[in-house]
């Protein structure tokens, strides 16, 4: 038996690490259908970014929201910097301590090396100034940093470690807790 505790604190996310895309589709369903079983439906908001490539994949995906009674939102690759700048807005809200009581959200991120809009580049960390906005990898880095403390979860699935590598810069890797290193 395994068992997964998200807690409101640093780190609480969850990174799955394999190439069998059948062993994580089961994994990541396993682990909202668990949520579903262990929250009541206005507790909890459950959302994955769809990465998976494949037809096959994604009729599996609309099945599993659609059994759900807690839905799952599978969110389009083109939607991807409209919702990590409402995550990203969650996490920055200032609530008065009202964090508790707040909707808790699971952001479930199937095939992390297919979407692009979330990968960091270590070479072209820079500041932007005048009206540019924050890049979506930023966003999603702030996330994964700032998230759990505040409800927010996210589950990743990756492929391998150099996809994970290319996905999350160093600095996203160091301050989101499940991307440390272990010996």
């Amino acid at each position: 038996p395994t068992e997964i505790r998200f807690a409101r604190a640093s780190g609480g996310n969850l990174l799955v690490v394999g190439q069998h895309r059948e062993a994580a589709f089961a994994t990541v369903s396993a682990i909202a259908i668990g949520l579903a079983a262990r929250h009541r439906p206005e507790d909890i908001r459950m959302m994955l970014l769809n990465g998976g490539g494949s037809d096959e994949f994604t009729d599996r995906l609309a099945g599993l929201a659609a059994a759900l009674p807690h839905g799952l939102e599978i969110v389009e690759p083109r939607r991807i910097p409209e919702i990590m700048e409402e995550l990203e807005g969650l996490t920055n809200a200032d609530d008065d301590g009202a964090d508790a009581a707040r909707r808790r959200v699971f952001l479930f991120v199937f095939g992390a090396q297919r979407l692009k809009a979330l990968r960091q580049d270590d070479d072209v960390m820079f500041s932007l100034e005048g009206g540019e906005s924050t890049p979506v990898s930023q966003r999603f880095a702030n996330v994964l940093r700032e998230g759990p403390e505040r409800g927010i979860h996210t589950v990743v699935w990756c492929d391998s470690l150099g996809n994970i590598n290319r996905t999350f810069s160093r600095k996203a890797r160091a301050g989101t807790g499940f991307l440390s290193r272990s010996h």
